[in-house]
């Protein structure tokens, strides 16, 4: 075993020797830490063997760095010595524990179907209340500058009053998407751990600029795979809309080049759906940009090619629910305006934890096909 202490919080870690020259996050304070080599580490088993009991072919550290606790192996019961009580004979050993176990978390065990399970990951005080804030405060927001904004037209001085508020509500409302981003990917990095309800992060609640770090490798990743399919739309837009408004020229001069560019924006359109999960999915789990080597995707999906496939049937089946359900709430229901939006927003925000959890765990269960320790 490698036994070394965090060099941001002093968390002290042990992991087989297996994991030596890899990276991983400390289960303390979740900061980036690289295990020490043999040589510069003092064991504490210096006469073990390494751990035999690891899973093959992890893609960062040890189980016991991520709060999931070592699988114990069944041992047997000790033959009986002469002159030894049976009742020590019959006491198995206790199992080795260090500063890392002591603070995993139980394995939750799968009570329910895993396509209802699935759904309710975000079913949790942790979960719920992310989406309660997330989709709350901008809302209460968005009434106060309403109230204002009528208060303001019978007594005009309470505009600055508006402004101030308006400005407030905005850069809340950066602060909490950015913090959304973040939790969506501590979703997808806990889903692919084993977990199975939302994590709970608020006493290990970040800093600004892991928190905008995580956001900058998230939208670079978004523009590799969204910004061609968006500019292409607005330009093949614009040129219809020039089309419309050009005299003498007849119309269908401009058909085959409107159904050109519709033909090319379906293209690209499936180009951002089929490859952007897998590049997001190792984005995440990398936590680097590397995650999008061009190599590396594909050869993911090659691996995995018909779970792959089927997870994006799941993703597109859940957010054309998504859709329907916040256009019943916005146009059917009998609920206010504010509240219509309340709900559509919790809609949006739950799916996308949903679609987290997926990611997650179809890393969890198709580590050994991505082969990204390689």
């Amino acid at each position: 075993m490698i036994r070394f202490a965090c060099s941001n919080c002093g968390q002290r870690i042990s992991v087989s020797d297996r994991c030596a020259g890899r990276q991983g996050r400390c289960p303390s304070c979740k900061k980036t830490v690289l295990v020490p080599n043999l040589n510069d580490s003092v064991s504490a088993d210096a006469g073990r063997s390494p751990d035999s009991t690891a899973a093959p072919g992890a893609a960062f550290l040890d189980e016991a760095i991520f709060d999931i606790p070592p699988k114990q192996q069944p041992s047997r019961p000790p033959t009986p010595q002469p002159g030894v009580p049976n009742e020590t004979l019959q006491q198995p050993p206790k199992p080795e524990t260090d500063v890392m176990t002591a603070h995993a978390e139980p394995v939750v065990e799968r009570r329910l179907p895993w396509f209802v399970d699935i759904f309710l990951y975000p079913a949790n005080a942790s979960g719920l209340t992310i989406i309660g804030i997330v989709a709350g405060i901008p809302l209460l927001f968005a009434g106060l500058v309403w109230i204002l904004g009528m208060v303001t037209a019978v007594f005009p001085p309470m505009f600055a009053g508006l402004v101030i508020v308006a400005v407030i509500g905005f850069i809340v409302r950066i602060v909490l998407y950015l913090y959304l981003c973040w939790y969506l990917c501590e979703c997808i990095r806990h889903s692919a751990q084993g977990g199975r309800r939302a994590p709970q992060t608020m006493p290990q609640t970040p800093d600004i600029g892991e928190i905008l770090l995580q956001f900058f490798t998230v939208l670079v990743c978004l523009i590799v795979f969204w910004g061609p399919v968006v500019l292409w739309y607005f330009r093949t837009l614009c040129r219809f809309l020039a089309s419309l408004f050009t005299r003498g020229a007849p119309t269908a001069v401009f058909q085959p080049a409107i159904a050109a560019n519709l033909v090319i924006t379906v293209l690209l359109l499936a180009y951002a759906i089929f490859f952007f999960p897998m590049a997001l999915l190792a984005v995440v789990m990398f936590d680097s940009l590397s995650g999008l080597n061009p190599v590396l995707i594909v050869q993911s999906i090659y691996g995995t090619f018909r779970r792959y496939c089927g997870m994006l049937l799941v993703f597109c089946l859940l957010w054309a629910l998504a859709v329907q359900l916040s256009h019943f709430a916005t146009l059917y229901s009998l609920l206010s305006p504010l509240a219509a939006v309340f709900l559509s927003g919790c809609i949006g925000i739950y799916t996308l934890m949903v679609q987290a959890h997926i990611l997650g765990r179809f890393y969890c269960k198709n580590e050994q096909a991505l082969y990204w320790d390689a």
